[in-house]
């Protein structure tokens, strides 16, 4: 990782394993959490952005923010966790002020 985020990404206790139009995919859940820097605001559009293509290539099942915009939440269906940390490596905020 670089920058100064960090994701903390787990499989759940029983991966699900699905099947949607012929790709077999496993369901992960990762998170992250935002400081009050103004930083990460300005990687608002860039995410949203992203996650419209996840979502319309069906990797984004869902994505939304935490309580008191103490960070958020991606739930993401990917071959395995190697690619889970590929997509996430690739996300706008390793690299914002105020991600961790």
């Amino acid at each position: 990782m670089s920058g100064s985020a960090a994701w903390s990404a787990a499989a759940s206790a029983d991966p699900v394993v699905t099947s949607v139009r012929g790709r077999t995919s496993t369901t992960f859940r990762a998170a992250v959490s935002f400081t009050s820097a103004p930083e990460r605001l300005a990687v608002r559009p860039a995410r949203r952005e992203r996650l419209t293509v996840l979502h319309e290539k069906w990797i984004a099942r869902m994505a939304g923010p935490l309580a008191g915009d103490s960070g958020t939440v991606i739930v993401v269906d990917v071959p395995d966790r190697a690619a889970l940390d590929e997509l996430l490596t690739e996300a706008p905020h390793f690299s914002t002020k105020g991600v961790r």
